[in-house]
């Protein structure tokens, strides 16, 4: 009766493994894909990390990753609010914040890399929560 149970809890485990990677992959657009009018599908999130480069003030580049809060913290202007901003909605933002202290109103928002979180629960040897920077499988 216990191989039974242990074979229905490995089955149950795997499908709620590919519902889960399944979810994940559905939620993250490819890098660099664009809608109908050119504007990118990236929406930023928290644990996502974005490189920001300003080409007229190299001193303000920096690379963060997104907090849970969904801020990011920036030289001269402080915290700034991140998550749920596409790569060039955070762009245009920090554009106004800095129009004042850089003179080349240019700025480069680029995603590094995006995580997202996976739990992992039932006997397996390390259950909790993983962290993902691609889809992945039960396999």
């Amino acid at each position: 009766m216990k191989n039974k149970s242990s074979v229905l809890h490995a089955v149950l485990i795997t499908a709620a493994a590919l519902f889960l990677s399944g979810c994940a992959t559905e939620s993250l657009p490819p890098a660099g894909a664009n809608s109908k009018d050119g504007s990118a599908l990236i929406i930023l999130r928290e644990g996502d990390i974005v490189k920001i480069s300003f080409p007229g003030a190299a001193n303000l580049d920096t690379q963060q990753q997104i907090r849970r809060d969904g801020k990011i913290a920036m030289n001269l202007v402080g915290e700034v609010e991140a998550a749920g901003l596409t790569p060039e909605g955070l762009q245009k933002k920090l554009i106004e914040l800095y129009s004042s202290q850089i003179a080349s109103k240019e700025v480069t928002v680029a995603l590094q890399t995006s995580t997202f979180p996976i739990f992992v629960n039932g006997s397996v040897v390390h259950p909790g929560k993983i962290m993902s920077d691609h889809p992945i499988t039960a396999l």
